[in-house]
Parts: structure tokens; C-alpha cells; sequence
């Protein structure tokens, strides 16, 4: 499942976070303690922030992953394809 990378940040100093859309069209998918988003380790937690697209429609392909650990951070580029690994 392929998924673009369109934010990286972090919501405290401990967490890291990545906003990637889906590029596929099935995105019906679960994580485990072994996922991976591009190669880089994820909790399995997933969420998805409000989004919309150009004509303010909501849009339910963009997913938030929290990524396990903090220094892995700077192996993933915004614009970035990545793979996930569920």
C-alpha cells in the first residue's frame, strides 16, 4: 500500500508524527507492532486528521502515524512514496 508523505512534525518532544495520503483506492488497513511507513518502525496507532480537498469536501485518505522512534524522523521527506507495511 503506497501512501505519500505531506507533513512531518511532532506534537510533543517525545512523539513523532507523519500525515501521508493513501495512493491507493482500497485503504482498509489495521497496524500491528510490526509495521513499518518507508521502512521506519510505527506504532500501532492510527488516526486520521480533518481534511479537505480544493472545493472544501471532506477527504478520508489521509492518515496520521506515529513513528516509534524520535531520531527515525529524518528517514522520511515530505513528497516522499513510502510503503506501508501493515
Amino acid at each position: 500500500m503506497l501512501f505519500e508523505i505531506l507533513y512531518i512534525g511532532n506534537s510533543d518532544r517525545i512523539s513523532k508524527f507523519v500525515f501521508a495520503r493513501s495512493i491507493n483506492e482500497n485503504i482498509d488497513f489495521s497496524l500491528t507492532d510490526k509495521s513499518t511507513l518507508g521502512g521506519v518502525p510505527i506504532k500501532p496507532i492510527i488516526s486520521q486528521p480533518k481534511t479537505s480537498n480544493k472545493n472544501g469536501n471532506s477527504t478520508f485518505d489521509v492518515f496520521a502515524f506515529h513513528l516509534k522512534t524520535k531520531s527515525d524522523m529524518d528517514l522520511l521527506k515530505v513528497g516522499q512514496l513510502v510503503e506501508l507495511i501493515p
